[in-house]
């Protein structure tokens, strides 16, 4: 069985970040151990990375930590890839959360979702494990539901509270994709 782990699972793998990243680490651990091939969707690699013997294969959008202009090639790169899939993303993205504040996030996520389609072209998983709750996962939803592969939703106790960089809760800008 092939599994792909996607969604807003983190920036990269641990250390310095954790937290949904190290639960879907320690998942795919168990997943392997019963013969699955676990392949994880991340945001981007770093040098001092740990994947806590998960041995799965990692997909990342970027090489490194993205700085503005990578970030820009990479949205129109994917837009480039397939325009009608990241204008489908991005305008239920932006219809569901109502929200212009996310419009940099929504881009994005429309781009990552665009870059999860090629993925599972090539690597044909048979099932998707994302989180809910984002703009990422319904990214993931979409290309899942394109590619006709079933999805595990795993719910997860910072749904509640998601910082911004002031540290202050934004989950309810979010409250259109989840309820409590």
């Amino acid at each position: 069985m092939k599994i792909i782990v996607t969604g807003d699972n983190g920036e990269s793998l641990p250390p310095p970040y954790g937290g949904i990243i190290k639960r879907c680490l320690l998942h795919a651990v168990e997943w392997r151990a019963l013969g699955a091939e676990v392949t994880i969707h991340l945001h981007h690699r770093h040098t001092k990375e740990q994947d806590l013997g998960a041995n799965a294969t990692y997909v990342a959008d970027f090489a490194s930590a993205p700085n503005v202009l990578d970030k820009t090639v990479f949205l129109f790169r994917q837009f480039f890839i397939n325009p009608a899939l990241f204008t489908k993303i991005l305008y239920k993205q932006i219809a569901l959360s109502r929200d212009w504040k996310l419009l940099d996030l929504a881009m994005y996520s429309a781009a990552r979702g665009v870059h999860l389609n090629t993925v599972c072209q090539k690597n044909r998983p048979d099932i998707m494990v994302t989180e809910t709750g984002s703009l990422q996962s319904l990214s993931a939803l979409m290309v899942a539901k394109k590619q006709n592969i079933p999805v595990v939703m795993e719910n997860y106790a910072e749904i509640q509270f998601k910082a911004d960089a002031e540290n202050n809760n934004i989950s309810e800008r979010y409250h259109r994709l989840w309820k409590t």
